[in-house]
């Protein structure tokens, strides 16, 4: 999946070197991985902290009881909670154990994409997945609102950017964490609907709700291809290809801006069919821009 970078890779083969029992140092992984030594310290005493790791001196180590307690099956459990699980089809012990072998013979390369580092609102993350495994509710502002007596079900990343997904009031909402502030985690517990549950882990992405609106696309064959090998939109369906390799395709959004910016970063090459109150926004922002680049030419023009 697209949501894959060297984080998941480097996290697997620490892993599996200390699972082997070697000790490793910051300053050595820093020059292995070409990262940062900042970025190390993060891997060894946040990412990985529910390994309890042993530190003696500059060498960190997987106490003796856990030594090749961690296999296969660990590593693929991990790459589900990082959504990579589909980057291959089948994730075999014989591709696994290339994947995390030599990194200088290593015929995989995948490139990093840019994920929000989580380091200045730790705590927050802290306190929200606390929450979360005791069932409790939490209270916390987000752009200048209260809200209180929130059920909080999951922390999702997606895209890069971390979010709490919530049920306040009824409805089930997504929060950036990095926004979030006063976050209070409260005595009172309630019990997690498992039909929330379900729905937070299945959604495309952290746009919530019960109604979505069917939008019909035209795509062009000059970018047909990248269409048909993933979905780019959300809840996407290719309907019908014209002779000529022009598709019809639907997308299913729970609200217009989870799908307007998609659009305009493919125009001309799409076209909104319906609804109209989608590709008029679309139209009005266009006419808004081209306002704005008129004024400024003519502002350059006198100068």
């Amino acid at each position: 999946m697209d949501r894959h970078d060297k984080l998941g890779y480097r996290l697997g083969l620490i892993l599996t070197r200390l699972n082997n029992g070697e000790s490793l140092t910051v300053r050595g992984l820093a020059d292995e991985f070409n990262v940062c030594e900042k970025t190390i310290r993060r891997d060894l005493t946040e990412r990985l902290a529910y390994q309890n790791l042993l530190r003696q001196g500059k060498h960190y180590r997987l106490p003796k009881g856990i030594l090749g307690q961690r296999n296969n099956t660990d590593l693929r459990r991990f790459t589900r909670i990082l959504g990579i699980e589909g980057l291959f089809p089948r994730w075999e012990d014989r591709l696994l154990n290339v994947l995390l072998g030599d990194t200088e013979n290593n015929p995989f390369l995948i490139k990093q994409r840019p994920y929000e580092n989580c380091g200045a609102f730790m705590s927050t993350l802290n306190a929200i997945s606390g929450a979360i495994q005791a069932s409790r509710k939490i209270a916390f502002t987000y752009k200048d609102k209260t809200f209180s007596a929130t059920e909080p079900y999951r922390v999702v990343n997606d895209r890069g950017l971390w979010y709490l997904a919530a049920r306040h009031e009824g409805s089930l909402k997504s929060f950036a964490v990095s926004t979030m502030t006063h976050v209070q985690v409260s005595n009172m517990r309630f019990n997690p609907d498992p039909v929330v549950s379900q729905q937070v882990e299945h959604a495309e992405s952290i746009w919530y709700g019960d109604k979505l609106t069917e939008v019909l696309i035209s795509v062009s064959v000059r970018a047909a291809s990248y269409f048909t090998r993933r979905n780019l939109y959300p809840g996407q369906e290719i309907i019908h290809t014209t002779p000529a390799g022009d598709l019809l395709i639907i997308s299913r959004v729970a609200h217009p801006r989870q799908i307007i910016p998609l659009i305009k970063y493919w125009l001309p090459e799409v076209e909104v069919i319906k609804p109209a109150s989608i590709r008029n926004q679309i139209i009005d922002d266009m006419r808004s821009a081209l306002t704005r680049y008129d004024e400024m030419n003519g502002e350059t023009s006198d100068e």
